[in-house]
């Protein structure tokens, strides 16, 4: 099978597009790059993702972009290995459908579907499913550009028991100590996703608002996982917590989301199923072995290139207040925690 190669998003597509985005802020972002020596050459185009979610402010690009690579550092379990056609990838492709619904929202937002093919969960491992579904959000991304934000739709139809019981605790602490850090440098991320003014039709208003919103739907959500998710609640943040919507019925999840863009076997009104994008969303991925090849090179300046293991090492972090981290950037917090 011959594989089709994947154009990416360049620098000079985000200028066209984004009438906020100046140059002199990028060349500004990367004078300061030559000065950190503990991150990898990095392209214009990614600096200008990071500028769009921190609102164009280049102190708080700054902070993401330090933040960006500790988390790849501090999890490599779910950003090395990351070629498409390794055995254990393509064991995901298998039992899971993953992919982004071809039409947007009115509003413009993308919508990425996670979702499992069958309750067995005998070759299931929930570090691999997470990596991938990374790697489609990265491929999404990089193909297509900015965009006004992303609505995560996770379908728990198929999750039973025996999936839950292959839960990586250890991944999940660190997930959420960045999560953390993410919205106490970007408060306003959160703050402002219900409240973004959208002109008429679908277009962005005038402020060029570029905030990468989110919501995550859990659908098909069972008394499992309602339950799960009450006991991790209480270690969450509000505005964290905010965003997860719950629907036991699909028909309450499609009063609020268009059910003529999604597909006909999940109730939708589409053409095209769930098993015909995942394949469209496969092909792709494997298609995009420069974008993957790119990412390698940059881990390859985090990581030892004989392990998967993070060259840095952790100390334990000694206050567990809120307070005192305000003021301290990610990496004194993450310099001084041991994941």
């Amino acid at each position: 099978m011959v594989i089709k190669s994947v154009r990416l998003t360049t620098d000079e597509d985000e200028y066209k597009k984004d009438l906020q985005l100046k140059r002199e802020d990028i060349r500004l972002l990367q004078e300061w790059l030559k000065s950190q020596p503990q991150f990898p050459p990095i392209p214009d185009v990614l600096l200008i993702r990071h500028l769009q979610v921190c609102d164009y402010s280049i102190e708080r690009t700054k902070q993401i972009v330090d933040t960006h690579f500790q988390l790849r550092t501090a999890i490599p379990e779910l950003f090395t290995n990351t070629n498409p056609f390794l055995p254990e990838i393509q064991t995901v492709f298998r039992h899971t459908n993953m992919f982004m619904i071809p039409e947007h929202t009115k509003d413009g937002y993308r919508i990425i579907y996670a979702g499992l093919f069958t309750t067995d969960s005998s070759s299931y491992v929930l570090e691999e499913v997470m990596k991938v579904f990374a790697m489609v959000a990265e491929a999404i991304d990089g193909e297509q550009g900015s965009c006004p934000g992303y609505i995560i739709c996770i379908d728990a139809e198929k999750v039973c028991f025996g999936h839950l019981t292959k839960i990586n605790f250890s991944i999940v602490r660190r997930l959420f100590h960045f999560a953390y850090i993410v919205t106490d440098i970007l408060p306003f991320y959160l703050e402002n996703h219900k409240t973004v003014n959208v002109k008429e039709g679908g277009s962005v208003d005038e402020n060029g608002n570029t905030i990468k919103l989110l919501e995550v739907h859990l659908l098909n959500v069972n008394v499992v996982i309602e339950k799960v998710y009450a006991l991790i609640r209480p270690f969450v943040k509000k505005s964290l917590n905010d965003m997860v919507k719950f629907h036991s019925k699909m028909d309450d999840f499609y009063k609020i989301m268009p059910r003529e863009i999604f597909p006909k076997d999940m109730g939708g009104e589409a053409a095209y199923t769930k098993e015909e994008l995942s394949m469209q969303t496969k092909e792709k991925m494997e298609g995009l072995e420069e974008y993957y090849k790119m990412f390698k090179e940059f881990l390859s300046c985090l990581f030892s290139p004989f392990q998967c293991k993070p060259k840095r090492r952790w100390k334990p972090w000694k206050s567990t207040t809120r307070c005192s981290r305000r003021g301290r950037s990610p990496s004194l917090i993450l310099a001084s925690t041991r994941f």
